[in-house]
């Protein structure tokens, strides 16, 4: 997958051609951003293929929250999770990601 700028945000996270990119954006306009209630931005819900022609979501979880007007390119990928807690590092609030109904039933299909 192509990177840009400093290597962390790609463009199908911003919903744009890599050629429209911008070099700066703030990190509101990170499509599918996972928040904490106070709209600190701890990561991106991203949908990974596991099996063919099906996909889950995960959790890209950034090494430190953004506040909504950071640059998105200052947020640098830290994990994918499938499930677990996270604390968010602006102000203390633990946020739990949990895997979706789709995923849950994908895994009972044979």
């Amino acid at each position: 997958m192509p990177l840009l700028n400093d290597g962390t945000i790609l463009p199908e996270q911003m919903h744009m051609p890599i050629n429209q990119m911008p070099d700066s954006v703030a990190a509101a306009a990170l499509a599918n951003s996972w928040r904490c209630s106070n709209g600190h931005i701890l990561g991106v819900v991203i949908r990974e293929k596991y099996h063919h022609d099906r996909t889950r979501p995960r959790l890209m979880l950034f090494r430190g929250a953004l506040q909504p007007t950071d640059q998105a390119n200052s947020a640098i990928p830290f994990a994918k999770m499938e499930a677990g807690e996270v604390v968010c590092g602006l102000c203390g609030e633990v946020k739990r990601w949990r895997p979706g109904d789709d995923f849950i039933e994908g895994l009972r299909k044979p």
